[in-house]
């Protein structure tokens, strides 16, 4: 049986609702005062459980997002793109994600793809290249 101190209790109930909110996507609302310290444990630990299995499954559809970019991008070349920089204009005004006559937004495109935002610079690159 655990026992917590008015302090820990209360440094726990500050923190459940971010671990709800990165677990579910959402504030989970529950009477978490009325909860004894072991039901807040538990509840917790499973908010961590469920945060931790949506992160290893979003790094797993990231990977799968950028797989298909970059086969998507080769395919634009051998349909006819001159080189991966127009490969990825061409594609990023498919997406439509320009503002303005050559400025392209690629946090959006990464959004719209299902990259990681880490990806952007790597993207930018590309452009450039």
């Amino acid at each position: 049986m655990t026992v917590l101190t008015l302090d820990e209790r209360n440094d726990m109930l500050q923190v459940i609702s971010d671990l709800s909110k990165s677990a579910h996507g959402y504030r989970v609302r529950l009477d978490y005062a009325a909860m004894t310290d072991d039901e807040l444990q538990n509840t917790w630990d499973s908010f961590i459980r469920t945060a931790d299995e949506n992160a290893v499954m979003e790094a797993a559809q990231e990977a799968e997002a950028w797989e298909e970019f970059l086969k998507d991008l080769n395919q634009i070349v051998a349909n006819g793109a001159p080189n991966i920089a127009t490969a990825l204009r061409w594609d990023m005004d498919a997406y439509d994600v320009q503002h303005g006559p050559v400025q392209y937004d690629v946090g959006f495109y990464c959004y719209k793809r299902g990259l990681a935002y880490s990806k952007e610079a790597e993207i930018t690159a590309m452009m450039e290249a």
